[in-house]
């Protein structure tokens, strides 16, 4: 993406790792200078990393693909959920065009996802490593909530931009109909 210094820290539909998740490749960092972010490190897309051919897959075939305005609702810090308005901005400044009915195969789950989803259990949420999810903190936008190693739903006072969580663990649907 262009335009680092004009995009939200936190907003899941121009972020980084939506774009990488959903097969575009990007950089794997970024460094401090001069007063903004200038991407910097190695280049990569999950989708040449997992070996996914979008147009032969069969598996990737029949995930089932959400809407961004989909995605936006449920997404604020609570386990009942809580919408969101979603701007539509085509032609944004910031040098991504996207729209509420843009559609993802693959996404980070919400903080209502990571508490309903999987049983309000921190068991069932545990991975090897801690993980974003796409929700934002109510007090601040640019802070993002997480899953830790023993499960529990975090966030931190840091920005997403300045604190490291090891993974993003990429959710999807998958549709058993039709499969021959």
């Amino acid at each position: 993406l262009n335009g680092w210094t004009n995009i939200d820290a936190n907003d899941y539909s121009t972020s980084t790792i939506r774009q990488y998740i959903n097969g575009n490749t990007v950089q794997k960092s970024a460094t401090y200078q001069s007063g903004t972010y200038v991407p910097s490190g190695a280049s990569t897309n999950m989708f040449e990393y997992f070996n996914i051919d979008p147009e032969n897959d069969i598996v990737y075939n029949h995930i089932t693909a959400r809407t961004l305005g989909d995605l936006y609702s449920n997404m604020y810090q609570s386990i009942s959920g809580g919408s969101v308005t979603f701007p539509d901005l085509s032609g944004a400044d910031a040098g991504y065009q996207y729209q509420s009915t843009d559609s993802d195969k693959f996404w980070l789950l919400s903080y209502y996802e990571a508490y309903n989803l999987l049983s309000g259990n921190a068991t069932d949420r545990k991975w090897g490593d801690q993980y974003w999810l796409r929700s934002p903190r109510l007090s601040n936008s640019s802070i993002a909530f997480f899953v830790t190693k023993s499960g529990d739903l975090l966030s931190n006072n840091y920005n997403v931009y300045n604190y490291r969580v090891n993974a993003a663990r990429a959710a999807f649907k998958f549709s058993v109909d039709n499969i021959a």
